[in-house]
């Protein structure tokens, strides 16, 4: 019980660090990491969101969360072009004005942060 406890408290700090860290980033740097088998876990029972290879303006109301499931995907800004695929876990701030750029079919789990 302890142990559950303790992982609960890890994953929520980490989900927090995350919201925080871009809430106060002035360029709305997208984050691309390698998630732990913990965060894997918690994203897995988040809803799953498909999309076509496609390109589509988006602009993000609130901070985003997500676990790539399948997918070859460009995020692109003025300023910089962010790349993902299967397997990596992406934040996107709060604020953030991109074009998705969907180059292989993408399916991931996803949580917006209030």
């Amino acid at each position: 019980m302890l142990k559950s406890g303790l992982i609960i408290f890890f994953l929520t700090l980490i989900s927090y660090s995350f919201y925080y860290k871009f809430k106060s980033n002035k360029n709305l740097e997208v984050q691309i990491t390698k998630p732990n088998k913990f965060l894997i876990e918690k994203a897995s029972k988040w809803p799953i969101w498909e999309k076509e290879v496609s390109e589509f303006d988006y602009s993000y109301d609130k901070t985003e969360q997500c676990y790539i499931l399948e997918g070859d995907v460009d995020i692109i800004t003025p300023k910089k072009t962010w790349s993902f695929t299967a397997g990596d876990f992406v934040v996107f701030p709060k604020g953030l004005k991109c074009k998705w750029k969907i180059k292989k079919n993408v399916r991931k789990h996803y949580n917006f942060i209030k």
